[in-house]
């Protein structure tokens, strides 16, 4: 039975792995780029669009270590954020990148790729889950950051649960506002 994909090919396809700068030059796919950045950022996973979603953005990257600070005491936000880097980290492939030039440097994906079952995976893929930590880290902290919705602080609500289900106080302007100009006419 012969096999295919990245496993016949000896280790991962060239290219699809992230670049180290991936995260922060942006691609074709985002709507304010210039052309010329742009072209660059699309070339790190070989002008494969759909396979290079590393782009987290320059803003987003420098403020994620100061909300990972101001909310270290949540273990679970932690666990989620060290997850992050570990799908960084895989999602750089067997070596290293630095813009658009293999270092050579092995990196821990290099082991994926000898194992039977997962020898298949493709490292840029994991930069699916980098965004979804960046995401959740960033909406964590904005809502345990500046109170403008979320659990009161005697209650046992996980910041995450509030995260998922929205605002809670019932005193918010703009909540009370809203409900009140579209909620159904009584009978």
């Amino acid at each position: 039975m012969a096999r295919e994909g990245p496993a016949a090919q000896g280790g991962e396809p060239p290219k699809l792995k992230v670049d180290l700068f991936g995260t922060i030059t942006p691609t074709v796919s985002q709507y304010f780029a210039p052309h010329h950045i742009a072209a660059i950022g699309t070339s790190y996973v070989d002008d494969d669009i759909a396979e290079n979603g590393s782009y987290l953005g320059i803003p987003l990257v420098v403020l994620l270590p100061y909300l990972l600070y101001r909310i270290r005491r949540d273990r679970f936000v932690m666990t989620v954020a060290f997850m992050g880097l570990v799908a960084y980290v895989l999602s750089l492939g067997s070596s290293l990148n630095v813009g658009g030039h293999t270092t050579g440097v092995p990196l821990p994906f290099a082991i994926m790729t000898k194992l039977p079952v997962i020898d298949n995976l493709i490292a840029s893929r994991f930069s699916l889950y980098v965004a979804l930590a960046a995401a959740f880290v960033f909406a964590i902290a904005w809502i345990t950051g500046n109170g403008a919705s979320g659990p009161s602080p005697g209650s046992n609500v996980h910041p995450s649960a509030a995260a998922a289900t929205g605002p809670r106080r019932p005193g918010d302007a703009f909540q009370s506002r809203v409900s009140s100009r579209w909620s159904a006419p009584a009978c």
